[in-house]
């Protein structure tokens, strides 16, 4: 496993800048989620009425809402392994 962080941190060195800034990286992409939950489930959105475009735009509001909430369930997994993991496991181990 180490040789594999190793050679993942080597080829792509900018993931240690990132780790270095993971509190705002954490930050930004929460911010990014809110505000496309927002856009999603904003009051008074509808599709059109045009019964092609309607069915269109239902469509894409399931993708939408599937890619979202597949993106709110890794960046959790994100958050819990970056900043919940480490202290869970001290304090258990106490």
């Amino acid at each position: 496993m180490g040789a594999t962080v190793a050679y993942v941190a080597s080829t792509f060195p900018v993931l240690i800048t990132l780790g270095q800034h993971k509190v705002w990286v954490f930050a930004g992409s929460a911010v990014m989620l809110a505000l496309s939950a927002w856009v999603m489930y904003r009051p008074g959105h509808t599709c059109p009425v045009d019964p092609e475009l309607g069915r269109l735009c239902d469509r894409t509001q399931v993708w939408n809402r599937r890619i979202y909430w597949t993106s709110a369930v890794v960046w959790g997994v994100g958050f819990f392994a970056a900043f919940l993991a480490l202290p869970l496991r001290i304090w258990l181990d106490v």
